[in-house]
């Protein structure tokens, strides 16, 4: 094992995924593993979505809405209501009505029974609430990842949890001033968005040049949660925490016209350099 010795270390680890979400490294790869993902979906008609976070939801919108009702969408969600609580009520009913009127069947306040993969079928179902799902061509687990704490485990093995690496609000671990943890590797109490994560690489930035200089570190204030979560191209919902307005709805116009027409997407390939 090779060692490399440092004046300061940032581990950006993030997380470890299922597939489909399990992207190659390589552009080439990546783009094949997509347009294969693509075909299974197109050539399946009864398909199970597991996981109700905005990644499930935005899928099972997406295939309802751009198939039209040629395809049996299901999405199981493990809460009562869609997404979580971080978010206000008004919010994920308005997400479960345009889920309906697209036609997705949904278990919520239910989980599957056994172990599930990116799986093509047929194959049959069981929650635990003892609904049965038979003939399923296309199972896509949308739980979310598990933090990749491992680089950290021996190092600080109390300070690791299920949301990640405790941190100091300068993003230092405990006892290790020179090693920083940021993204989606930090337990922080908001939630792992991409949109943060420059957030935290500048705090760190700027941490890590004042130690040199020897002046004071800065810390991290979380921002107001915000969040559109897109159902095609023309549905959605949106939620944001505002300055004296509180947590407010935002309806599908916003989530249409601020984020369905690209995903956001050529905002990140400028941020990526692409």
């Amino acid at each position: 094992m090779e060692q490399i010795p440092f004046a300061y270390c940032v581990v950006a680890t993030g997380k470890k995924w299922m597939a489909p979400n399990d992207i190659p490294d390589t552009r080439i790869e990546a783009i094949r593993d997509m347009k294969a993902y693509r075909e299974r979906i197109a050539a399946a008609k009864n398909i199970v979505v597991i996981g109700g976070g905005a990644v499930g939801v935005e899928l099972a919108g997406e295939i309802a809405s751009s198939f039209k009702g040629s395809k049996k969408v299901t999405l199981i969600h493990a809460q009562k209501k869609l997404i979580n609580s971080t978010y206000n009520e008004k919010f994920r009913d308005g997400l479960q009505k345009q889920l309906l009127a697209l036609g997705v069947n949904m278990h919520l306040g239910d989980r599957v029974e056994g172990e599930y993969d990116f799986a093509s079928g047929p194959v049959d179902l069981k929650t635990k609430e003892g609904h049965s799902i038979t003939g399923v061509d296309l199972v896509i687990p949308a739980t979310g990842g598990s933090v990749n704490t491992y680089p950290l485990q021996a190092l600080v093995p109390q300070s690791i949890s299920s949301s990640g690496v405790k941190v100091k609000p300068t993003f230092q671990l405990e006892g290790h001033d020179n090693i920083y943890a940021i993204g989606d590797l930090a337990d922080l109490p908001e939630q792992k968005q991409a949109m943060k994560t420059a957030g935290h690489a500048a705090i760190v930035n700027t941490n890590i040049v004042n130690s040199i200089k020897g002046t004071p570190l800065v810390n991290y204030k979380a921002p107001r949660e915000a969040i559109l979560v897109n159902l095609g191209k023309s549905g959605g919902q949106g939620c944001a925490d505002f300055p004296l307005l509180g947590k407010t709805t935002l309806g599908p116009w916003m989530a249409k016209t601020f984020k369905g027409k690209n995903l956001f997407l050529p905002e990140a390939r400028t941020a990526l350099g692409y």
